[in-house]
């Protein structure tokens, strides 16, 4: 049914609970049908502004910054795939830059993937409560069915 599944992750937060529980979501569909797991993830940050600097050194700083970002998610995310490589499924991480909406459509599109598996997680609007702005736009937009993951709320 599937043979190639998108895991789009956003790493770096405090609580990773929707992560992890799409990744195991993910681990259950690679399973059972022998589908390999692209796990991506979207650094979407710009440059500081360094005003005090000639523009020439601001660039370099903002560079050598810009670099060190991609390197610590780098790391985050192999160490995030690590339990999917250990229960034997194929994997393949990407790390892209930009807007994660949109980055997340065209990693669907490129990797031709079957299925994007994602957590939801944002609180903003009414709407938002029960999906998040980037997961409702991205269930809406993808061409693919999009599995949404959530972890179950203490009841009150």
């Amino acid at each position: 049914m599937y043979n190639s599944i998108l895991l789009s992750v956003a790493l770096g937060r405090g609580d990773l609970s929707h992560a992890n529980l799409a990744r195991d979501t993910a681990l259950v569909l690679a399973k059972g049908t022998g589908a390999s797991i692209h796990v991506l993830t979207v650094v979407n940050c710009d440059a500081p502004a360094i005003d005090h600097l000639k523009p020439e050194a601001g660039e370099q700083v903002a560079t050598l910054i810009g670099e060190q970002v991609h390197h610590e998610k780098e790391r985050e995310l192999s160490a995030f795939a690590a339990p999917l490589v250990s229960e034997g499924v194929k994997v393949e991480t990407h790390l892209h830059h930009g807007n994660p909406r949109d980055a997340v459509l065209q990693a669907v599109d490129q990797l031709d993937a079957d299925v994007l598996v994602i957590g939801s997680h944002s609180k903003r609007s009414l709407l938002d409560v029960m999906l998040g702005s980037t997961a409702h736009h991205l269930s809406t937009h993808a061409h693919c069915p999009v599995i949404l993951v959530s972890p179950a709320q203490p009841k009150p």
